[in-house]
């Protein structure tokens, strides 16, 4: 049988946890029946003020809780690894933010991809060019005369100035 003291045990357990507490079985249904016997009980002062502790203590259990899923599920999204001990009732809260996260980082995924494609210009070189190292710090090359390649922006543009290769597409000046 669950009781105010009980409720108060469980909160300071999940405060002082960094990850879900196990709860006991049937938790949430219990504390249901027990804030219901509460109100019906409601006789007197003292009834009262246990009542409106226990849902505030009970609303800190979940709140808690739901923070503690929240951050599990981030985590679930590069480990797979499900939180332990999560009640039976959190298992769907879980299960969609964790959908939710996955596809958060699928579309930024997509979108940052697509950026990069946006973002390395292809060009065509008209000359054969030497290795170097980009701005980037990273070793590009070496190329030759008619080797197509897709470089960072500012790369392209520089070897376009210079005269050393054109944007694909662009016919050459004749």
């Amino acid at each position: 049988m669950l009781t105010f003291e009980t409720l108060s045990r469980i909160a300071r357990e999940e405060k002082s946890s960094p990850g879900l507490t196990k709860l006991p079985e049937g938790f949430f249904e219990e504390a249901q029946k027990y804030l219901s016997k509460k109100e019906q009980a409601n006789e007197g002062k003292e009834d009262a003020w246990e009542l409106e502790s226990a849902r505030m203590v009970l609303g800190d259990i979940i709140r808690m809780r739901e923070r503690k899923l929240l951050l599990s599920a981030i985590s679930y999204s590069d480990t797979g690894v499900e939180p332990p001990n999560m009640a039976t009732e959190e298992g769907e809260l879980f299960r969609m933010i964790a959908a939710l996260v996955g596809d958060f980082r699928s579309e930024r995924k997509r979108i940052f991809e697509e950026e990069q494609k946006e973002n390395k210009p292809g060009i065509v070189f008209l000359e054969d060019v030497p290795k170097f190292v980009g701005t980037d710090l990273k070793e590009y090359g070496p190329f030759k005369k008619g080797d197509e390649a897709e470089l960072p922006e500012e790369l392209s543009e520089v070897l376009v100035r210079r005269g050393a290769a054109r944007p694909i597409g662009q016919e050459e000046a004749i």
